[in-house]
């Protein structure tokens, strides 16, 4: 990548998007309770986790351990017409 390439993308500031979609780290911050959400635990991604009071849960109501990320769902798509 030349100069004036890298110089531009290192100035710019990130979007309202790529901050919503940015991984989030659990001792940043941890999403509200209950609701469906990205984590990341070591190299795996699991979807539909929530927060709980105490720990973490997955889709299965499973406990999960060492979640590090996390980061909001996805829009759905638009419906075609």
């Amino acid at each position: 990548m030349g100069y004036l390439k890298r110089r531009i993308i290192e100035d710019m500031e990130p979007t309202e998007y790529e901050l919503a979609r940015r991984w989030i780290p659990v001792s940043e911050r941890l999403p509200e309770p209950w609701v469906s959400v990205l984590v990341s635990v070591y190299e795996y991604v699991f979807v539909g986790c929530v927060a709980t009071d105490g720990g973490w849960r997955d889709c299965r109501h499973e406990t999960l351990q060492g979640v590090t990320h996390w980061q909001p769902l996805p829009s759905p798509p638009d419906e075609a017409t």
